[in-house]
C-alpha cells in the first residue's frame, strides 16, 4: 500500500476522481455514458500521440513535429483516398508507412548527427508544415469516400471503434515497454546515457527507434483524425504537440528521462480531456481553460525537478 501511494500514478488518478465528484456537482450531463464515450472518442488522437510521445521522452528525448506531421500525413491520406489503390488495408499501410518514415527522418538527424532533438524537430515542424502548405496551397481536401468516414461512425456494443484503436495501441506500447529487448534499452539510456552505453546499448539505435515509433502512431492517429473530421485540413493540429507533451509529462513521464509509464500517460490524458470538457459545461471561459492546463504542466514538471534534486540528494548521502 505504502509503495502504490508514491506512485505518480495514484496522484493523478486520485486529482482525476476529484475532478469526476466537482465537475458532476456541477454538471449532471457530465457523468452521462453519451458524454463520457463521446470525451473518449474526441480524444483518441491526443492519447495515440501521447503513447508515442511516451516512448521518446523516456529516453530524454521531445518531438515538436508532431503536429505537423499530423497535418501531412493527413494530406497524404487525403490525396490517396481518390486513387483506384485505396481501401480499408491500403489506407492503414499508406498512413503507417507515411509517419513511419517522417519519424525516421526525425531519428536518423538526432542519431546520426548527434543534433538536439529539440532541433531537428523544430527544423521539422517548420518544413513538413511548409511542403503541406505548398502541395495543398492551403485548400481543404473534402468528399472523403463514404466507406473511410463510416470508420469512425461505426459502433461496436454502444462504443465507437477508435476507442478500440486507441485501446490496442496502450496494449501495444505497454507490451513494448514492459517486454521487450528495447524497451529495456529505452528506460536505460534515458535514466543514464553513459551507464547504457558501456554495457552495449546503442544510442543510435536508440533514437531510430523511438523516433520512428512516434512517427507511426502520429500515422495512426492521423488516421483516426482524418475520419472524424470528415475532410482534409493542412493546417490542422497547429500547437497540438504543446497539448501531447502536456499529457504525457502530467502522466508522470519525466521530461529529463529514465522515468514514465503508458498507465501515468492515460491517466494524463483523461485528465485533460475530461478537465476540457468539464470547463465547458461548467461555462468557463476558453481562456481559463488554457491558463490551467498550463499551471496543471508547471506543476508537474516542479514536481518531477523536485523530486530528482531530493534523489540526487539521497545518493549523496547514501555515499557518505
Amino acid at each position: 500500500m505504502k509503495s502504490l501511494m508514491k506512485k505518480r500514478e495514484t496522484g493523478i488518478a486520485a486529482i482525476l476522481l476529484i475532478l469526476f465528484i466537482f465537475v458532476s456537482a456541477q454538471s449532471p450531463q457530465f457523468l452521462t455514458a453519451s458524454n463520457l464515450i463521446n470525451v473518449l472518442n474526441n480524444n483518441v488522437v491526443l492519447g495515440i500521440m501521447a503513447l508515442g510521445m511516451t516512448v521518446v521522452i523516456i529516453t530524454g528525448g521531445i518531438d515538436v513535429s508532431v503536429g505537423s506531421m499530423l497535418a501531412a500525413i493527413a494530406v497524404i491520406i487525403g490525396n490517396f483516398l481518390f486513387t483506384p489503390f485505396a481501401n480499408a488495408l491500403t489506407v492503414v499501410v499508406v498512413a503507417l508507412a507515411s509517419g513511419l518514415l517522417l519519424g525516421f527522418i526525425n531519428g536518423f538527424f538526432v542519431a546520426k548527427f548527434r543534433i538536439p532533438a529539440i532541433i531537428v524537430t523544430l527544423g521539422t515542424l517548420s518544413i513538413y508544415r511548409g511542403v503541406n502548405l505548398e502541395v495543398t496551397r492551403g485548400t481543404w481536401i473534402s468528399g472523403l469516400p463514404d466507406w473511410f468516414l463510416q470508420f469512425n461512425r461505426t459502433s461496436l456494443l454502444g462504443i465507437p471503434i477508435p476507442i478500440y484503436v486507441f485501446v490496442f495501441a496502450i496494449l501495444v506500447t505497454y507490451g513494448l515497454l514492459n517486454y521487450t529487448r528495447i524497451g529495456r534499452w529505452i528506460y536505460a539510456y534515458g535514466g543514464d546515457a553513459e551507464s547504457a552505453q558501456r554495457i552495449g546499448i546503442k544510442p543510435e539505435k536508440v533514437h531510430l527507434f523511438v523516433y520512428s515509433y512516434m512517427g507511426l502512431m502520429t500515422g495512426l492517429a492521423a488516421l483516426m483524425h482524418s475520419a472524424q473530421l470528415g475532410n482534409i485540413q493542412p493546417t490542422a493540429a497547429v500547437g497540438f504537440e504543446l497539448l501531447v507533451i502536456a499529457a504525457v509529462v502530467i502522466g508522470g513521464t519525466n521530461i529529463l528521462g529514465g522515468i514514465g509509464s503508458v498507465v501515468g500517460t492515460v491517466l494524463g490524458v483523461l485528465l485533460l480531456a475530461f478537465l476540457q470538457n468539464g470547463l465547458v459545461l461548467a461555462h468557463i471561459s476558453s481562456f481559463w481553460q488554457d491558463v490551467i492546463i498550463g499551471a496543471i504542466i508547471v506543476a508537474a514538471v516542479t514536481f518531477d525537478v523536485v523530486r530528482e534534486k531530493r534523489r540526487q540528494r539521497e545518493r549523496v548521502a547514501l555515499q557518505v
